[in-house]
This record gives C-alpha cells, sequence and structure tokens, in this order.
C-alpha cells in the first residue's frame, strides 16, 4: 500500500513523522492541522512497524472523541481504502487497534492493558491527574518506542497545568511543537476571516497566534459538564419547573438546537442540535426528531421555543411545522446579566456547548474597557441558551409547555 503523506500534510508537521520522544506536545492555533497530522502519524506507525499496536485515543467525554478524533481517523482509512472494522469505538486493521475512549469513566481506562501509544486530543480539556493516569497506561518492551502525542490550544495562560508541566521548565523526553493556521497548506485566508478572526486579543492570541493567553471577561463560569444517560435526561425532564429551548438559525454558521430544564434555577442543557449547511426545512425536521425520542411525562413537541428575532420567516417555518417558536427578547446586556446570574449542568452529549461556554466572554475596547456585549466567536450554542433563558425569566410564571404537568416531590 503506497500513501504519500507528503502530499496529505503540511510540511510543517512533515519532521514530527519521526519524532520518538515519550512526549510529543502539539500546542497549536485553530485550524493549524494538528489533529489530522496526529490521526495520520498513528495510521502510518500501524502500517510501518512490526507490531500489532494497540492506540488509545482519548478526549474528555466519549461522544467528543466520537465527533471528533474517531471520526477523522476512519474518514482517512476510508479515503486511503485501508481495509478496516468498525465496532463502537473500536477500529481494527493491519493486525492492530485503536481504541477511542472518554474519561467520563476513568477506572475503565485503567483497565486497559497493553498499550504501545496515546493521542490526547483537546488535551487542555484534562487534569494534570488525568494525564498521569494516562501515562500509567504506556509501559513494558513493546518492541518500538512509547509516545503520548497531545494536541491543543493553549487555553488558560501561565495558570494552565499543560503550560506549567511543559512550558515553564524543560521536561525530559519532551518535543514540543507550535503551529498556527499559516502552518496548514490547505487553508487560506478565507478560512481565517470566516473562522478565526475577532477582535478580541486573547482569543485572537490562542487561535490565531497559537500563544499562551488567558481568558478574561467570561461570562458563564458557574457551570459543571456531567454525563447523563437517557434515563437520567427523563428524570430530568420529569421533575423540571420549566422545560423550553434555545434556538440559533445558520447556514454557514450552524443551526443550533438546545433542550433546557430549570430545577431550582439551575439550568440543565440536555440536548444539542448543531450543524453547518442545513436548510431551516431540514432543521425543523431533525428537532422534532430530537423531542419525539425523549420518552418523559412532558409533551415536549409543545414546549415553547425561543430563537433569534432576526429571522421571522425561519421562525414561521417551525410555527408552520408544528412547533411552538417564538422571537427571543435579544436585549444584550440584560441577557447576559441573567445568564452570569445562573448555575448551569451541561450533558457531556452537548460537545458543542461544553466548547463554546468556556470561552464565551464580554468584548474589550481599543482602550481596554469591558464592554457590555459578547465575543462573537465560537458563541452559537450561548447564544442560544441567551435567548431561551432570558427571554423564559421574562415570562413570569406562565407555564412553558403542556401535557402533564406532574409536581416536584
Amino acid at each position: 500500500m503506497n500513501i504519500d503523506f507528503g502530499k496529505t500534510n503540511s510540511p510543517h508537521f512533515y519532521p514530527l513523522f519521526y519524532r520518538q520522544d515519550r512526549h510529543l506536545v502539539l500546542c497549536g492555533g485553530a485550524g493549524s492541522g494538528k489533529s489530522h497530522f496526529t490521526a495520520q502519524k498513528l495510521i502510518c506507525r500501524v502500517l510501518a512497524e512490526p507490531i500489532d499496536h494497540k492506540f488509545l485515543v482519548i478526549r474528555k467525554t466519549t461522544p467528543a472523541v466520537r465527533e471528533s478524533a474517531f471520526s477523522l481517523v476512519c474518514n482517512y482509512l476510508d479515503k486511503w481504502e485501508i481495509p478496516h472494522r468498525v465496532t463502537d469505538l473500536k477500529v481494527r486493521f493491519n493486525d492492530s487497534q485503536m481504541l477511542f475512549k472518554g474519561l467520563d469513566d476513568p477506572e475503565k481506562i485503567k483497565s486497559i492493558e497493553g498499550v504501545t501509544g496515546i493521542w490526547v486530543e483537546e488535551a487542555s480539556e484534562l487534569g494534570p491527574r488525568d494525564y498521569r493516569q494516562l501515562n500509567l497506561r504506556l509501559r513494558g518492551d513493546i518492541g518500538t518506542y512509547k509516545q503520548i502525542v497531545s494536541s491543543f490550544n493553549p487555553i488558560g495562560g501561565k495558570l494552565s497545568w499543560l503550560y506549567k508541566k511543559f512550558f515553564e521548565k524543560e521536561t525530559p523526553d519532551t518535543h514540543i511543537d507550535r503551529s498556527t493556521w499559516r502552518d496548514n497548506k490547505f487553508i487560506d485566508e478565507g478560512y481565517y476571516d470566516l473562522a478565526i478572526k475577532t477582535d478580541d486579543s486573547a482569543l485572537m492570541a490562542i487561535y490565531d497566534k497559537g500563544e499562551w493567553a488567558e481568558l478574561k471577561n467570561r461570562i458563564i463560569q458557574n457551570y459543571v459538564v456531567r454525563h447523563f444517560t437517557s434515563k437520567q435526561v427523563i428524570e430530568v425532564l420529569n421533575r423540571a419547573d420549566r422545560v423550553y429551548a434555545g434556538v440559533d438559525f445558520g447556514f454557514n454558521d450552524p443551526c443550533v438546537f438546545l433542550l433546557v430544564a430549570e430545577v431550582d434555577r439551575v439550568v440543565y442543557v440536555l440536548r444539542e442540535y448543531y450543524k453547518t449547511g442545513i436548510l431551516n426545512s431540514r432543521f425543523v425536521v431533525e428537532v422534532k426528531g430530537i423531542l419525539g425520542k425523549i420518552n418523559c411525562e412532558r409533551k415536549l413537541l409543545n414546549i415553547q421555543m425561543f430563537a433569534d428575532s432576526a429571522e421571522p420567516d425561519r421562525i414561521l417555518e417551525f410555527v408552520q411545522g408544528g412547533l411552538q417558536c417564538y422571537k427571543a427578547n435579544k436585549k444584550v446586556k440584560e441577557g447576559l446579566e441573567e445568564l452570569r446570574r445562573r448555575k448551569y449542568i451541561i450533558n457531556d452529549e452537548c460537545v458543542n456547548t461544553c466548547q463554546e461556554i468556556p470561552v464565551y466572554s464580554y468584548r474589550e475596547d481599543k482602550n481596554g474597557n469591558v464592554l457590555e456585549e459578547p465575543v462573537e466567536y465560537n458563541d452559537h450554542t450561548p447564544a442560544a441558551l441567551r435567548y431561551a433563558v432570558f427571554t423564559s425569566s421574562k415570562m413570569g410564571g406562565i407555564q412553558l409547555f403542556t401535557g402533564s404537568s406532574r409536581k416536584r416531590k
């Protein structure tokens, strides 16, 4: 099998195919190609090295690793027509295997034996204890070099555990690579304008320049991410004081739908839809499908949804599709204040919400003064959440659903 990895990768990453350091640290901005390189390096090692590999690919949650690294590896195997078998989140080819795991249940990771290499995607989502446990999985004589590849954006500034471990002082048997979108030959300035450019200096430092920066002026700080089974989602919906949804329209930007429940003013984000290139008619079908699959005591198809009021025709299409969709209250200052007052519990299956909430920040002007408006960068799920939470809070005692109104015990 002949694969020209030189053609499928940017020149910046060529030398890293040959790095054998135990810790290969890929720190970079958005769109630099570090994840694509890592997926290709693991495949290359399976094809080239005379051992049966057992690679462990990790993200903080199982849904996140499924949508990112797992999908990326499978796409390359399909593209290169490499015979492989996929069962759940395990890929087998060339007598080797790749296991894709989230750290939702760290005890399961501890039971995995015979690991020959590890990729930690979005390593900034993990903590130092997680990394130590993963490092312990990589031991013994395996017949080739043992390596942990960590890929991430430099979020958190000098307080980040990654900065302290790898950048504050020299770490033995470690190679650090820094990259930005400029190192990726497969994208151009159009990508920069669409996906990266922002007027926030900290976000530009992180995502454009790949530099360590601490995000200031974060809007939502009181939140936790938690794993919910389908049964637990239903339990929350059944005992909730309110159930409603937020909608943010898009096409080039994603269409976003968030299913939200309130229990004692704590906001639960339970389900997420997030997709680009979707026509509004399809968006309606997808939302109805999500709600129709949840078998709780409330008629979720009747909950009220609050959507971007700049899109009245699309709201009307939701209504014509049988959904109770209304214009959101878009007072920005008051809406952000309401978001800040609440506590949030986010289902880890809401992958994009988990990624966008931590970087949702107030803008600063050129003099460093904080403005009462958000940075418009990766703000799609926070916008939908603001529409939902703030608008529902202004509706007083109006019931936001129909059907069973079972009282909480």
